[in-house]
């Protein structure tokens, strides 16, 4: 069993997140009836993501919180649906391997699809306005 993992840095974590929020933004493109910028960025951003975009540290100090009931009380609305995804898929994984760390359990999840970009539409745009190339 690992007991340590190393961690990608803030860099690469942005990059893939950039990388992959493009690749759901061109298919998006593709779609006929989005006519303006903001429905093609709303839909991009609808689409799942091929992970949590989250570090393993920030996401398992989060979900400690969560899991003890301190819930953060100042989180982005954002910031709070991601993280109840999360804590929803990891306590459904501690019912299965109880004596499994909980750290071990939070990589596990926050490396899966997630089901939408939790990026708020002026994010995204940011984002996209200086990577894009139709």
């Amino acid at each position: 069993m690992k007991t340590h993992k190393k961690t990608r840095s803030a860099s690469e974590f942005h990059e893939a997140r950039n990388r992959d929020l493009v690749r759901a933004y061109k298919q998006a493109y593709q779609r006929k009836e989005l006519t303006t910028s903001h429905d093609t960025i709303r839909a991009a951003l609808a689409m799942p993501a091929e992970r949590f975009y989250v570090s393993e540290e920030r996401a398992v100090r989060v979900v400690n919180q969560w899991l003890s009931g301190h819930r953060p009380a100042k989180m982005l609305p954002m910031q709070r649906m991601m993280y109840e995804e999360i804590v929803r898929r990891v306590h459904h994984l501690r019912s299965k391997r109880q004596h499994e760390r909980i750290n071990h359990l939070v990589w596990e999840v926050i490396a899966q699809p997630a089901p939408r970009f939790y990026l708020t539409e002026k994010s995204a745009y940011v984002i996209l306005c200086g990577r894009v190339k139709k």
